[in-house]
């Protein structure tokens, strides 16, 4: 009957009517049934099959199956937003408010450093974030304030969803929330592991332009 559906969706477009067929057991009786557009399976738009696809590739959903998948895309604060290099995504000691998934490009989580004697202030970079890496977690980890500043190094592309959601998401369905926790914690770990190296080999940022984040 779906697939009967999906070959006829266009005449839900043009209002024409749709019928489901059904039989008894024993095959004798057939009775037609209008369908109107809310008996059809949901349709996904581009935007959420974008973003189930990275999600998927996401290690802190990894652990996930489809129907968990989904209620997370189903969250109503996602958005996607494009930086250009040298913008501001967000900025230390400020509210974290959004848990970001980067799409494409590249973004640095800085440190800002102050030296007294001098009053010289100065971006340390502290973390490299690619495609597929969530950064922004302060959003759904008390006390929601930014310990970084987030700097688009390249043309990029991300997802943000309200941390506020995500977490009553979370606190709602357990399981679901306890492997988000735990591919976070798997995560923060490896760049916990990994930050000495960084630290020791950083690089110069271009410099950022003073736009407020959106």
């Amino acid at each position: 009957l779906h697939r009967w559906i999906n070959m006829h969706q266009e005449r839900v477009v043009a209002k024409q009517p749709l019928y489901a067929i059904g039989f008894t057991f024993t095959g004798s009786l057939v009775i037609m049934i209008p369908l109107t557009p809310r008996h059809l399976p949901p349709k996904r738009n581009d935007f959420s099959m974008n973003l189930i696809q990275v999600l998927k590739r996401c290690e802190v959903f990894v652990g996930l199956g489809d129907r968990d998948l989904e209620m997370v895309a189903s969250l109503s604060s996602w958005r996607r937003s494009t930086y250009d290099t040298g913008e501001f995504i967000f900025y230390e000691n400020t509210k974290a408010e959004d848990f970001y998934i980067l799409e494409r490009g590249e973004v640095s989580l800085m440190i800002t450093s102050y030296k007294k004697e001098t009053g010289e202030v100065t971006q340390i970079p502290v973390d490299n974030i690619t495609t597929g890496d969530v950064f922004g977690w302060s959003a759904i980890v008390a006390p929601h304030s930014r310990a970084m500043s987030a700097i688009s190094t390249k043309p990029s592309s991300v997802f943000a969803v309200h941390g506020t959601e995500l977490t009553k998401l979370m606190d709602t369905h357990h399981s679901l929330g306890y492997e988000v926790m735990k591919g976070l914690v798997r995560v923060m770990g490896t760049r916990l592991r990994n930050l000495p190296d960084k630290l020791a080999g950083r690089r110069k940022l271009p410099p950022g332009r003073q736009r407020r984040p959106r």
